[in-house]
């Protein structure tokens, strides 16, 4: 006879895995819809990185022409210097201007500054479905990882804790993939949560990759684990409170990453037990392929 935890279970289930669905979208219809957007994608540092192409909108295309170029460092977002950009990861960039405005943007090619007017070109059509189809493939597999696990029964010889380290993995890196993919424009406190993020997922992969598919470390394995959870806990608050630099998350993820394929190289080098060999090639390949590309390029730049 099922009990009330029983029945309220699978409701449960499905709360969690549609509730972390609609924070993903959330941040990314946010951002591609509601967030001002000059026309240009810069990084950390305020480098120009991409410039919509002039097919976009031939007006707005022949108003800006020849103005700015990929490498270039804006120093300005519309009223915010890039001091206080750098600063202050609640301020967001160009607030205020839509599209048509005219803005006047100093910056520096080849370490000498200019001042030029720029045109804001605002979303459209074109633009809202290139940057929807570059948000979706980051943080939806990672959202099916973690809704599979979160209802696939629980082994009997798994504990609680590693039945769900499986789903923290999945949704906690589905949301910052989609927080994240648009964490420059600073779309409802974007930037500040993927930094908050970063920090929480290292603890998650390290727990995750010296549990499974088998325990490693057995000796002092809990000791090390509570300490990495509680620093790391005490380091998302100080990134909410902007007490630590804006390359704290970069150093977080670079942890994360070479944590996570240090731990699962040892298993593939040592001689563990042979059940779990296949299993830890597919999850080294499937890491990889997956998340180092994207945790190396936002590490190393910064």
């Amino acid at each position: 006879m099922k009990t009330a935890y029983d029945r309220i279970l699978p409701v449960v289930r499905v709360l969690l895995s549609v509730t972390v669905l609609l924070v993903c979208l959330f941040y990314t219809l946010t951002a591609i819809y509601a967030s001002p957007y000059p026309g240009f994608d810069w990084d950390g540092d305020g480098t120009i990185v991409f410039i919509e192409p002039c097919t976009v909108d031939p007006a707005w295309c022949e108003a800006n022409q020849d103005t700015l170029t990929v490498g270039d460092r804006v120093l300005v977002f519309g009223d915010l210097t890039i001091e206080e950009y750098e600063s202050d990861l609640t301020r967001v960039p160009f607030d205020g201007y839509g599209a048509g405005d005219t803005i006047r943007i100093p910056f520096l090619r080849d370490g000498v500054k200019q001042t030029i007017d720029w045109q804001m070109l605002g979303h459209n059509r074109m633009t809202r479905r290139r940057y929807l189809l570059y948000a979706l493939p980051l943080f939806v597999p990672f959202w099916l990882i973690g809704t599979i696990a979160l209802f696939l029964p629980r082994l009997r010889t798994q504990s609680l804790l590693t039945h769900w380290l499986p789903i923290l993995f999945g949704f906690f890196t589905a949301l910052w993939f989609a927080v994240g993919a648009f964490g420059t424009w600073r779309t409802a406190y974007g930037s500040l949560i993927v930094h908050a993020l970063a920090w929480l997922l290292v603890p998650i992969y390290w727990h995750f990759h010296l549990d499974i598919p088998s325990p490693l470390v057995r000796g002092r394995r809990r000791t090390f684990l509570i300490g990495t959870y509680a620093v790391c806990a005490v380091l998302v608050i100080l990134e909410m409170l902007q007490v630590l630099p804006s390359s704290g998350a970069s150093l977080a993820t670079l942890l994360t990453f070479l944590g996570s394929v240090g731990t699962l190289l040892y298993r593939l080098l040592a001689r563990r037990a042979a059940s779990d060999r296949p299993t830890t090639v597919l999850m080294f390949a499937g890491f990889c392929l997956a998340i180092g590309p994207t945790m190396v390029l936002w590490s190393i730049p910064q």
